[in-house]
């Protein structure tokens, strides 16, 4: 599943940076995921995804655009997780009163945290 996902974000990455303005769609990615179908038969065969993919590794875009989303969601999760925890009372009282049910509280708040953070910064 990370490898998958780390195939798309190179794909639109690619598109987002380096593609033409009139290749900056939709429809452009399905072409280019069409186009990285495996063909096991032709041992020589040469992705054209594959190859953008290791162009895009070579000249470090690709790392430094995941390392800006990466620290983008790194900050926004240590603003967030905070603010979540004091609106639902979660506090050092009740870390010392009831360990465990601070640990729920504060994982609950994590993870609605991880799912704001991937709509603002991967899915739009």
């Amino acid at each position: 599943m990370k490898a998958e996902k780390l195939y798309y974000t190179a794909l639109i990455a690619y598109i987002w940076y380096e593609a033409p303005e009139e290749e900056q769609n939709f429809p452009m990615l399905i072409d280019l995921v069409d186009a990285s179908e495996a063909r096991e038969d032709d041992e020589n065969f040469k992705n054209a995804v594959d190859l953008l993919f290791n162009e895009l590794v070579l000249s470090d875009k690709l790392f430094e655009h995941c390392a800006e989303i990466d620290e983008a969601a790194r900050n926004r999760m240590e603003l967030i997780v905070p603010e979540l925890a004091k609106q639902y009372g979660v506090t050092e009282q009740l870390k010392a009163e009831n360990q465990m049910e601070w640990v729920r509280q504060m994982n609950a708040c994590k993870a609605q945290t991880e799912e704001v953070v991937k709509t603002e910064l991967i899915y739009d």
